[in-house]
């Protein structure tokens, strides 16, 4: 058999297949209801965690907390699971509220990744609210958070840091200074059009 005459044959293969796929999507949406199809899409597709991790600023400081969970780097970076019918903004003000009794403002979205096997995380930076910020630490309800602190991200980042949190402050203070760079910009256009008119 010539590699054309195969060609054709698993051409004509996947039309088939995909024709079958097709007529079974029709099928089940035509008699199936709602319910029988909820649950093939359960069994046929992936599942996975959703966490965000958040890189929190005050001024020229960042958040880190000390985990009771992870001896050998117990400082790292808030992080959360997300709820059921809970926005990816919502989980991180309240993991903040939770873990710190902290509240945020600006909020902003830097990136998102399968750091493991079916775990996404979700990954933003904030800037907290002056008049809600707490000075002293103090352990979490549920154990998992001994203390928090902050520490200038420049030169104080502790030794006993989670490795793969450092390149996620770095980044986060990137995306920071040209959000505020951006806004600086922005309020310059506004002001020199407004003299304009």
């Amino acid at each position: 058999m010539s590699n054309l005459e195969s060609g054709r044959i698993r051409q004509w293969f996947r039309q088939i297949v995909s024709r079958l796929r097709l007529w079974m999507i029709r099928l089940l949406s035509r008699y199936g209801g709602r319910l029988i199809i909820a649950r093939v899409m359960w069994w046929t597709q992936s599942k996975f965690l959703v966490a965000i991790v958040a890189v929190v600023f005050w001024g020229d400081r960042v958040l880190l907390l000390e985990h009771s969970y992870r001896p050998r780097y117990p400082w790292g970076l808030p992080t959360g699971w997300i709820r059921y019918g809970e926005s990816l903004e919502a989980a991180v003000r309240r993991e903040l509220r939770e873990e710190c009794e902290l509240q945020v403002g600006a909020l902003r979205w830097i990136d998102s990744g399968f750091p493991a096997r079916r775990h996404l995380e979700c990954i933003f930076w904030a800037e907290v609210v002056e008049t809600f910020q707490r000075r002293e630490s103090s352990p979490s309800v549920d154990g998992e958070i001994i203390s928090w602190d902050w520490f200038r991200w420049e030169n104080d980042l502790p030794e006993r840091l989670l490795p793969a949190q450092r390149p996620l402050i770095e980044r986060a203070v990137g995306e920071r200074y040209r959000f505020y760079a951006m806004q600086k910009t922005l309020k310059r256009d506004d002001d020199n059009t407004a003299g304009n008119t």
